[in-house]
């Protein structure tokens, strides 16, 4: 489905539904039962332009990202939410970080998309895509995406795009590259001037969008090979 032309509403399927990772509950210790003071600070449902969203991807900068759009229409993206949430609570120590985007109409926030979110007692970080030119928005994500739903993208520990999904997948093989990526390191900062960086002008924003322009992992770690001496 595409946001842009949205097919009426469907109820939430269950966490057996989606990435199929019921699997992976059994022998699994229950959600937190208390929320901490910091996710208890969280807005629900910010609403957010996609510059407001990639502060939030920079921010979480040195942890592995998962980075998913979804709707509450949409029944495949739906169905993914509850298995993110418990990913989430099982990894989030380990460095695992969910950003979390619905793209239901702002109007939707208070009926649909917040009762969605506290329905799942969601500790992670959700926005709600503001009500701008839909085409602009995903130019500003990712050039090469045509809005299809879900869309996930999951980001190493050094920000490169490891992987984008868009459809299901295997959640044995999903859970087990979760583990290996958490494992990394994230890469060293170059050093620069600082006296210069004050002085210069922020960097022009590349045309594919801040997601479709970041560089792939590969070419990061060719670069740092490069680098050594």
């Amino acid at each position: 489905m595409n946001l842009s032309n949205r097919r009426g509403n469907f109820r939430v399927l269950s966490i057996a539904v989606g990435l199929g990772l019921c699997g992976l509950a059994g022998g699994v210790s229950p959600v937190r039962a208390q929320e901490s003071a910091a996710a208890k600070a969280l807005p629900l449902a910010e609403i957010a332009d996609a510059a407001r969203i990639e502060k939030a991807v920079r921010a979480a900068h040195g942890k592995v990202v998962i980075l998913n759009f979804w709707a509450s229409w949409n029944a495949p993206s739906a169905a993914q939410y509850p298995a993110f949430v418990f990913l989430y609570d099982r990894y989030h120590a380990e460095g695992l970080e969910v950003i979390s985007v619905a793209t239901d109409p702002v109007k939707e926030r208070e009926n649909r998309v917040i009762p969605f979110i506290q329905s799942y007692k969601t500790h992670f970080p959700t926005f709600q895509k503001d009500d701008s030119d839909p085409a602009a928005f995903l130019a500003a994500v990712d050039n090469n995406w045509s809005g299809t739903l879900p869309r996930t993208y999951i980001l190493g520990r050094d920000g490169g795009v490891r992987q984008t999904l868009t459809t299901r997948i295997n959640p044995e093989r999903f859970e087990a590259m979760l583990r290996r990526l958490l494992k990394e390191e994230p890469l060293k900062p170059k050093r620069t001037n600082s006296s210069k960086s004050n002085d210069s002008k922020p960097p022009a924003r590349n045309p594919n969008g801040f997601i479709g322009g970041a560089k792939p992992y590969a070419a990061r770690w060719l670069d740092t090979r490069r680098n050594v001496s």
